[in-house]
């Protein structure tokens, strides 16, 4: 069988996140390297980072009751900066969102 190519790895490894006035929206390849797509209204969003059962970090996006995996590709390092960043910018979202008068 070829050998892939770096380009083969990093296409599967494509996440691309963003927050806009009203939706929360993760943009990734699926198992067939078709570009899928997953909008989430960002109110009740939580971000959770933890630990697997064989000690490799995790980081998911939840609300409602579904939970999303995203960054599996990233170090556990990159995992808790991407965290901090995702969850400061929802609590910017929240703020300006919510004012009260």
């Amino acid at each position: 069988s070829p050998s892939r190519g770096l380009g083969d790895v990093y296409k599967r490894q494509y996440e691309h996140i963003t927050l806009d006035e009203n939706e929360f929206k993760i943009v990734f390849y699926g198992r067939k390297q078709e570009i899928k797509s997953i909008s989430i209204e960002p109110t009740w969003i939580k971000v959770d980072l933890g630990y697997l059962k064989n000690n490799s970090r995790f980081l998911s996006i939840s609300s409602h009751g579904k939970k999303n995996l995203i960054g599996k590709f990233l170090s556990a390092y990159e995992m808790e900066i991407i965290a901090k960043k995702i969850t400061y910018g929802l609590h910017m979202w929240k703020r300006k969102n919510y004012k009260t008068s």
